[in-house]
Order: structure tokens, then sequence, then C-alpha cells
């Protein structure tokens, strides 16, 4: 009768390594990227995660006291665009309120256009030109404060 091979002592130290170069392949990726900041609301996740009772109940009172539309943003590579927003209260007057923008790509921060300069006409708030150095995905991250109130948009 003959013997046959047995090759499962070969086949665990081969997986075992395997294993180590995948593990150590895994984070030397996640130290070269390392997560950004998230900019939904325009602070570090862990001040977000701190103070998000306090963010959300400032939400809510924003929202019983403001309405907002917004005006279809269409930007072209290297031509100027501007962000525009109506705010006004519940019973129409125009509001009086303190806008920051961020134009971001959601991918990386490193392209971000922080926008605080709004000009209001009536309850139209309208930003200084800009233009996007970059074609693909971007997005548009409104905070928007009237005294103790704010609102996060994204766009």
């Amino acid at each position: 009768m003959k013997k046959g091979r047995n090759y499962y002592l070969i086949g665990l130290p081969i997986f075992g390594i395997a294993l180590v170069v995948g593990l150590i392949t895994m984070i030397g990726v996640a130290i070269k990227n390392p997560v950004e900041m998230d900019s939904s609301h325009m602070m570090p996740y862990r001040e977000l995660d701190k103070n998000y009772n306090q963010i959300a109940e400032a939400e809510k009172k924003f929202d019983s006291k403001y309405n907002i539309a917004f005006s279809k943003l269409v930007a072209q590579k290297d031509k100027p665009a501007k962000l525009e927003l109506n705010i006004t209260e519940k019973n129409g007057n125009p509001a009086d309120v303190k806008i920051t923008a961020l134009v971001t790509r959601p991918d990386t921060s490193k392209y971000d256009i922080k926008i605080t300069d709004f000009h209001k006409a009536e309850s139209t708030y309208l930003s200084q030109p800009f233009s996007l150095g970059l074609e693909g995905r971007w997005k548009v991250v409104y905070k928007i404060e009237a005294g103790d109130m704010q609102k996060f948009l994204d766009f």
C-alpha cells in the first residue's frame, strides 16, 4: 500500500504568513489614509458626539422659527459660482442670521472652500463668487446661526 503525502503541515504556516502580511498591509493603508474630519457639522466628530444633544435642540428651535429655501447651484470648473439662500421667519419677515458655508469634496478636505462672507438683500443671502479647481462631486455644507439657534444643512 502506497502512502499519500500530507500537505497540511505546509498549508498552516503559509496561511499564517498570508494572514500576517494582510494585516500589516491593512494597517499600512490605514496609517497612510487617516480618517479626515467629517464635514457634516464643520467640527471634529468628537466635539459633535460630545455636544450632539445641544446641537439637536438648537436645530429644533431654529426649525420652529425660520424657513429656508435653496437655489440650485450649478458650478463648473474654473468658472465663478455663488451660493444663494432665502431665509425668512415663519411670519414672513426677513431673518437676520450668520451663515458659514463649506464647499468640499466628499472624500477629502484638501480642496475645501470656506465661505463666511454673505451679502444680505432682504431675505436673500448671496455669497462671494468662488470657483472650483477640480471637476467631480462637490458638497455644500451650511451652518446657519441666529442667536443661540443654529442649523446645519448638506446640499
